[in-house]
């Protein structure tokens, strides 16, 4: 059996956290209005980041392939840091026409995409500390959410308010298959009366591919679809749990199995067991929780830990069990 444990709150004294990053090493990081705290494991700040751009800081990142270096979103600018002197990016990208929404490192390490409320991905070189491509054109609304494919070099994943989910040739800025997400996922599933907006998006690396995408959605489901197809992701399955928008989806293997994590508007927290056999996939939910607050952003860690940021001064950091 699978439980969801609570092990400790964490006073950031800032209401409302955006963001929750766990990084390689254990230690976490919350993002607030215009500064990025850092928590060692055991709930201690260690670090007090000031950003040099006014605004929320929507999302960090540490980069796969060097420990030291983090990037993170304010307004429409990518910051690029070195963890050992946060107090001097080494750059800033202002390439975004909008808000940022996510950023999200390539697992060379050499691209982070950034998607944003115009509805373009910009993907920026870091070793080169310039723009690679544009994606454009597609996304009828704002692009909430971007990620590269785990194994596939040159595919980037992109979902929105427009219900889409995108798949790009990054390389070459061509959209290779789109797919609209459709209100009722599944026959008598319980979805609520909202539009199925794309608000997160995670890729699985089953059996050392990456056939797998899961979305949360903002009818209250997380879907789960194929990517094995060269074009349009094709829809598996979904889960219904949750009873308003999903808000953010986490994957984390444990014990040989796939695990998805949900947080949402309603409060609660679900983890979700991904089967597959035969060509057919499944959505088990096995655990559920309900938090105190509204949840903004949920992270997982590769150690199946769980933060979630609400609307209020605390986060709060449970483990899978």
């Amino acid at each position: 059996a699978v439980s969801l444990a609570f092990v400790m709150k964490i006073n950031t004294r800032i209401e409302d956290t955006a963001c929750v990053y766990f990084g390689s090493n254990g230690d976490l990081f919350t993002c607030h209005e215009k500064a990025i705290h850092c928590w060692s494991p055991q709930g201690i700040m260690t670090a007090s980041v000031a950003s040099p751009i006014n605004g929320t800081i929507n999302c960090i990142q540490q980069s796969p392939t060097s420990p030291n270096t983090f990037v993170y979103a304010v307004q429409n600018t990518v910051v690029f840091c070195d963890n050992r002197n946060w107090s001097s990016p080494v750059h800033t990208f202002t390439c975004n026409k909008d808000e940022i929404n996510e950023v999200s490192f390539h697992p060379s390490g050499k691209y982070i995409c950034a998607g944003d409320d115009s509805g373009e991905v910009k993907v920026l070189d870091i070793d080169d500390k310039k723009l690679f491509q544009t994606l454009n054109g597609e996304h009828d609304n704002i692009c909430s959410t971007a990620v590269f494919s785990v194994t596939k070099k040159w595919e980037l994943l992109s979902g929105g308010l427009d219900c889409k989910l995108l798949r790009w040739n990054f390389s070459i800025g061509r959209l290779v298959g789109a797919t609209v997400v459709p209100e009722d996922l599944d026959e008598g599933g319980n979805c609520t009366v909202n539009p199925p907006f794309v608000y997160s998006i995670v890729a699985l690396p089953v059996d050392g591919d990456s056939p797998l995408l899961a979305c949360a959605l903002g009818n209250g489901a997380v879907g789960l679809y194929s990517l094995k197809e060269k074009k349009a992701a094709k829809y598996m399955a979904s889960s219904h749990l949750h009873s308003s928008s999903v808000v953010r989806v986490g994957h984390v293997r444990r014990n040989g199995r796939d695990l998805l994590v949900s947080g949402s508007n309603d409060g609660r927290i679900v983890i979700s067991r991904v089967d597959c056999k035969d060509k057919r996939c499944a959505i088990s939910d096995i655990a559920s929780i309900s938090h105190d607050s509204k949840i903004n952003w949920l992270t997982v860690s590769k150690e199946c830990c769980v933060c979630i940021a609400d609307q209020t001064d605390f986060v709060s950091i449970y483990q899978i069990q």
